[in-house]
Parts: structure tokens; C-alpha cells; sequence
């Protein structure tokens, strides 16, 4: 019970803690209702258009730092130098002066802005640069300053210099290998140059009434906050809960009756126990109290051993994945876990005590001290 509840609610909170395209200073994310997910949305060609004008618009309102579309497809990437040739998760952008993060990226040494974009025309200066994070450089064999080729749709390849290799913080999209263009390029060698399409929209902000605004950009979209539980819609979105629920019943169902059974058993063999109490005076419902605090007691002893295998569990189910997946991170332990796991012990010690109180009020004191 402890495993299953540790584990179980450590990867909802985890499965919880993961975003579409997440990024330390973005806010809100604007995504299509249906295809959230960034393996979805790159496969099944879910997107927005107008995105470099909408963002722009965007940027303009006075309570936004920032907004940029992303655009996500998966692309060959081949490093010529190492003989390698490797499909990517190229992540389109229009990097700030500052910098910021997406899918875990910075943007840190890329050209502000969109320049090959020109206002729409596409036929502006290329910067034919990438940044690769690095599950990306470890698949290619690249580091920074060298170049790798992009493969078209024509089957043709464009040289682009690597300026940045970054470390993913945690957030965004753990060991898939990322690669950070620029958007109008990503456009322009995918086929999306035409209504300007996009995924999704980056929105940084410290307003909470921009998402109002935010939800009447496009139709069938949703917004989400960095706050919210989970921000990929449908059935991504709903998982985190899925399995804390699952977590919370199953913990409730095997912990009350393994506690039931075993105390049941326990004042059935101890039943002239209960004799000497009602025979010094104990009444059924003063015995009944007994019974009770011995099941709560076990419960909550077991709810605190629960917290501790819980936390060993979390800790093992992370190195269990990070030997396959590295640097991924499937389960989160929360302090919070602590008062909910000696809480959910005390539901299971009053549900499971109904048994053995009820054996109690059935034993007959007399009885048993004649024997």
C-alpha cells in the first residue's frame, strides 16, 4: 500500500509538474483545444495563423514583457564532422532580446527578433542558426560553433551554426532532443510559411487579466497558466489526476482492509481482554474507544512508514528512468506528502476500524472469563 500510494501520487504530481512547451519566464501558454501535447501537435498539424502579427500584437499591450508563437516539428538534423544523422524536435521562435526559455532551451545567443521573416515576405536574412539542448548535441555529436545540416521536405539541407548548447532546468520536454531556430526560417523549410502558422503563443506577463484578452485570439483554443495543474489539454491534461485518484482509492481499499483483517484477527484472539475491561467497569462503548485508538494508532504508524517508503520509492523510480531516459524526472515528493499521507491514514483507520469495533460489541465478557 505505501509503494503504490508513494509512488502513485509522486508521478501525478510529476506527470503535473510537466507543460507543453514550458519556460521559467512564460506565463501563459495559448494552445489548440484538441493535440496539446508537443508529440501531438508536431504530428498531427494542428495550428494558428497570423502568429508573428498576433504576437506582436500581443507584445504591444503594455501589461505583456513578452509573446512569441512556436512552432514544433520534428526535422532531420545531420552533423557531417561526426557522421550522424538524427531526427530532432525543432522548436521555431522569435527570441527576445533578453533571452528566455522554451521546451527547456534558451535562447541565449540567437539574433532578436525574426529577420528572415521581413514583415511577412519571407525573403529577409537568414541567421541559420540552432541551439541544441543537450540531449540534442549528445545525439548529434555537436557542440557549439559547429554546424549541422537541416533536412527539407525536398530532401535538400540547409547549414546552420550551432551558437548555443543548454542544459534543460528541469522544465520543458526532459530527454527529447530540442533544437531552437528561428520561427519564419522553421516556416520557410517545413511548409508553414503560408497564413504564417504557429502551435502555439508564449505570453510573459505578471497581469493575470491578460488572459481574458488572451482567450478571444483565436477560436478553439485555450489558455493556460504556469500555475495550472496541467496545462496540455484532453487526455494529458487529465492524467496527473487520473493516477492520484487511482493512488488515493487503492491506498484507501487495500489499507483498510489489510488493517481490518489484521485487527480483526487481533480482538478476536484477544477477547478475554475485553472481558477484564467490562468486567472492572468498561462498558461496550468505552471498549469500542479502545479498539478504535488501537486501529488508529496502527493506521497512522503505518501512514508515517508509508511516507518514508514513499519517498524511498519516488527516489528509486527516478533513478529507475534516468537509466534509461537521461536526465528525465517521472515522480515528484512534495513536503505536502507528509500531512496527506498520515491524513489518508487516518481515513483508512476509520474506515477499517468499523470491523473490529463491530467483533468487539459482539464479544460476550461473561463467556469468555468462565472458560
Amino acid at each position: 500500500m505505501a509503494c503504490l500510494w508513494g509512488n502513485g501520487s509522486g508521478v501525478a504530481l510529476g506527470l503535473a509538474g510537466q507543460s507543453t512547451v514550458q519556460s521559467e519566464g512564460v506565463d501563459y501558454w495559448v494552445v489548440p483545444e484538441r493535440g496539446a501535447s508537443p508529440v501531438t501537435v508536431a504530428a498531427d498539424g494542428v495550428r494558428l495563423g497570423d502568429a508573428h502579427a498576433t504576437a506582436a500584437s500581443i507584445t504591444a499591450d503594455d501589461r505583456v514583457e513578452y509573446a512569441t508563437p512556436v512552432l514544433l516539428e520534428f526535422v532531420g538534423l545531420e552533423n557531417p564532422a561526426a557522421g550522424t544523422d538524427e531526427y530532432v524536435l525543432a522548436v521555431g521562435v522569435v527570441p527576445s532580446g533578453e533571452g528566455y526559455e522554451v521546451a527547456g532551451v534558451s535562447t541565449a545567443g540567437m539574433t532578436p527578433g525574426d529577420p528572415f521573416y521581413a514583415n511577412g515576405s519571407s525573403d529577409g536574412d537568414r541567421t541559420n542558426e540552432v541551439v541544441l539542448s543537450e540531449s540534442a548535441a549528445d545525439l548529434l555529436n555537436a557542440s557549439a560553433n559547429e554546424s549541422v545540416n537541416l533536412r527539407t521536405r525536398g530532401g535538400a539541407y540547409e547549414r546552420l551554426t550551432v551558437v548555443n548548447v543548454t542544459a534543460s532546468e528541469g522544465g520543458g520536454m526532459g530527454s527529447v532532443p530540442v533544437a531552437l531556430v528561428h520561427l519564419s526560417e522553421l516556416q520557410a523549410t517545413t511548409g508553414a510559411t503560408d497564413g504564417d502558422q504557429a502551435n502555439q503563443l508564449l505570453v510573459r506577463t505578471s497581469d493575470p487579466s491578460v488572459r481574458e484578452d488572451l482567450a478571444g485570439r483565436y477560436p478553439e483554443t485555450t489558455v493556460v497558466a504556469r500555475s495550472d495543474v496541467g496545462v496540455a489539454t484532453g487526455d494529458v491534461g487529465d492524467l496527473p489526476l487520473a493516477v492520484a485518484a487511482a493512488a488515493f482509492v487503492t491506498a484507501v481499499v487495500v489499507g483498510s482492509l489489510a488493517v481490518a483483517t489484521t485487527m480483526g484477527l487481533e480482538v478476536t484472539s484477544d477477547r478475554r481482554r475485553l472481558g477484564l475491561l467490562s468486567a472492572v467497569g468498561f462498558s461496550r462503548r468505552s471498549r469500542a474507544v479502545v479498539v478504535l485508538s488501537e486501529v488508529l494508532t496502527v493506521a497512522v504508524l503505518g501512514g508515517a512508514l508509508g511516507v518514508l517508503v514513499g519517498a524511498a520509492g519516488v527516489a528509486a523510480t527516478n533513478r529507475f528512468a534516468a537509466s534509461y531516459f537521461e536526465g528525465s524526472t517521472v515522480a515528484t515528493f512534495d513536503p505536502l506528502l507528509v500531512p496527506y499521507g498520515i491524513g489518508l491514514a487516518v481515513v483508512v483507520g476509520l474506515v477499517a476500524s468499523l470491523y473490529p469495533v463491530y467483533l468487539s460489541y459482539r464479544a460476550r465478557p461473561a463467556e469468555v472469563l468462565g472458560r
